[in-house]
């Protein structure tokens, strides 16, 4: 490998996890630009994959690293200009537009794509292989060209026909293609996943389906013209592609389709956190099964307790009543234990959240096993989970429900405008939601992407105690 920083030998060490710290002869003044060339060979790890004769590129959130070097972050976005060599009797397929096809003595042919907007590193893709090749346009002028391996069938290829329409239709509720070309690759293999490599998303021959193309042509506005800052925030690209596909649904097969996949979504959420009837048995076995030994209350800490785990029990007077009788002093855990075990009560749903708050309280919360995922930070293991597509989906139809049609879609608009080719939190779009409908959505957005159960929507009688 050699490094030069402005034409000039740079020295350079790589660390154990992969990091490349490159030291140039001079010092940098600071705010100025130069030109770091770094070349290299070698046989690529992460995110480059070979099958047959072909190769595709994907992986997310981080797999770029793994064929070129790159600071892998979406907050940090750039231009590329690709250059791939190959065999003149493969095709290659890339990020943005096809503007050079250079033929070699040598038997070789090399392919430049000038992708000219900014894109995060994971979004990079080559595909290279045997491609038929099917172009198309949108009404507003854009190119489409997907790229089909020859042994995907006529039924997968059908799969993308309505590619240009979709295109036509979410230009109409989310404003503005915002990319000069869109298409897909599809390879004739088995991947388990498609990815929404920016302007030319990525499918295994598995994943060649309406709904899933829907989905990753969303993205194009939500997650890749407008990225992340900070990955916890994830559901601002999943839910939104997701919700993505219910629009299409509805636009292609009606509201009534469209409701019935909203209110299948619901009960899977539901059913998460399920609403289980616990009786005063069954709770005082759970209290019994915790290790409280040494842990001690004061008041106030006692009563705050109480009213957190009992909150779905008791009716406001009994609960009042059961907090008043708790000893001024201080009292241990397992006293206070004995004392809730008194309590009689029907059977009644226990809130996950309550539960979990409850052993957070008396510091027993690791005793009280996984939580599942919540859609506003679902944790870096789970940045994928269904809570994040799926109840990211329902937060946006319940805003919709919440703010009416036109507002919702307004909002849609101007968070595709005012951060298009750069990044956004989800603060922020709560933000212009907030600013458009000319509602404190404080609580409903809390609700739906930070607490364990899924809230009801009461528009479309959809209840979490009844589901």
């Amino acid at each position: 490998m050699a490094v030069s920083v402005d034409d000039v030998a740079a020295s350079y060490t790589r660390g154990i996890s992969r990091e490349l710290t490159i030291t140039p002869m001079q010092t940098i003044p600071a705010e100025s630009i130069v030109t770091v060339l770094i070349r290299y060979e070698g046989t690529p790890d992460d995110g480059w994959i070979n099958y047959g004769d072909g190769v595709m590129v994907f992986g997310e959130p981080t797999s770029a690293s793994g064929w070129y070097p790159v600071n892998e972050h979406p907050l940090d976005k750039a231009t590329y200009t690709l250059r791939i060599t190959t065999d003149a009797n493969l095709t290659v397929a890339a990020n943005g537009l096809l503007t050079q096809t250079l033929k070699q003595d040598n038997g070789l042919v090399t392919y430049v794509f000038e992708p000219r907007d900014p894109m995060a590193s994971y979004l990079v893709t080559v595909a290279i292989g045997e491609f038929d090749i099917v172009t198309d346009e949108s009404a507003n002028g854009i190119p489409i060209r997907n790229y089909f391996s020859v042994g995907v069938s006529n039924f997968a290829r059908r799969q993308f026909d309505q590619t240009a329409e979709m295109l036509d239709f979410y230009e109409t509720v989310f404003g503005p293609y915002p990319f000069e070309v869109y298409g897909v690759v599809v390879h004739d293999t088995f991947i388990g996943a498609a990815l929404e490599t920016q302007t030319l998303s990525t499918f295994g021959v598995d994943m060649a389906g309406e709904r899933v193309a829907a989905h990753e042509l969303t993205h194009q506005w939500f997650g890749n013209s407008i990225s992340l800052t900070d990955w916890r925030d994830i559901w601002l690209n999943e839910g939104f592609a997701s919700y993505g596909e219910i629009l299409w649904i509805e636009h292609d097969e009606g509201r009534a389709a469209a409701d019935a996949a909203i209110r299948q979504w619901y009960t899977e959420m539901a059913n998460v956190t399920p609403a289980r009837n616990v009786s005063a048995q069954t709770l005082a076995s759970g209290l019994d099964s915790l290790d409280v030994d040494g842990i001690i209350l004061d008041n106030a800490q006692a009563s705050t307790a109480v009213e957190t785990l009992m909150g779905d029990f008791l009716s406001s007077s009994d609960l009042n009543t059961l907090i008043e009788s708790l000893p001024e002093e201080d009292i241990s855990a397992s006293d206070l234990f004995d004392i809730i075990k008194r309590v009689e009560f029907e059977p009644t749903p226990l809130r996950p959240s309550r539960l979990h708050a409850f052993g957070v309280l008396l510091g027993v919360a690791d005793q009280l096993g996984t939580l599942p995922p919540v859609p506003g930070d679902p944790g870096a293991n789970r940045l994928f989970s269904g809570v994040v597509y799926l109840r990211g989906g329902l937060t946006l139809h319940a805003l919709r429900l919440e703010v009416g049609d036109e507002a919702f879609f307004n909002i849609l608009r101007e968070y595709t405008a005012r951060y298009q080719n750069g990044n956004a939190r989800t603060a922020d779009f709560i933000a212009i939601a907030e600013e458009i409908s000319r509602q404190d959505l404080e609580s409903f957005f809390n609700a739906w992407l930070y607490q364990l159960e899924v809230p009801d929507i009461p528009a479309m009688n959809l209840s979490w105690m009844e589901t």
